[in-house]
């Protein structure tokens, strides 16, 4: 368990090394952007979530039935909400930003919410 989480701390800080490089310098190290992208907003909405419990160390909602549901269905939800801001944007003339995609978003609300399911009480 301790290695397969090792490895996994490995992978997160290689790839916010290379979505820092990817977001400073404009360069892309290796593979695609956009898997680049999912992973460092899944890491971001991870780190995030952990801020969160410094915060409240509570869950926000009681039931756990209701907890799980929430955890699965919100970042569906925000997803699209995102998506829908990126398409709004692109018709007006501008760039979407990282979190206008619909994967993007996605993982950020996935991970914070996963990281707080896990360690909340």
């Amino acid at each position: 368990m301790e290695f397969i989480f090792q490895l996994l701390l490995e992978f997160a800080f290689q790839v916010l090394v290379e979505g820092i490089a990817d977001l400073l310098f404009g360069k892309t190290l290796a593979g695609d952007a956009t898997l680049r992208r999912f992973f460092f907003f899944l890491l971001i909405g991870a780190i995030l979530g952990g801020l969160s419990l410094l915060v409240s160390r509570t869950h926000f909602i009681d039931h756990a039935t209701l907890r799980y549901a929430a955890a699965i269905v919100l970042p569906i939800i925000l997803g699209v909400a995102m998506s829908y801001v990126g398409k709004l944007r692109q018709q007006r003339g501008s760039a979407p930003n990282g979190l206008e995609y619909f994967f993007s978003s996605w993982a950020f609300a996935f991970a914070f919410g996963a990281v707080r399911v896990a360690f909340a009480k």
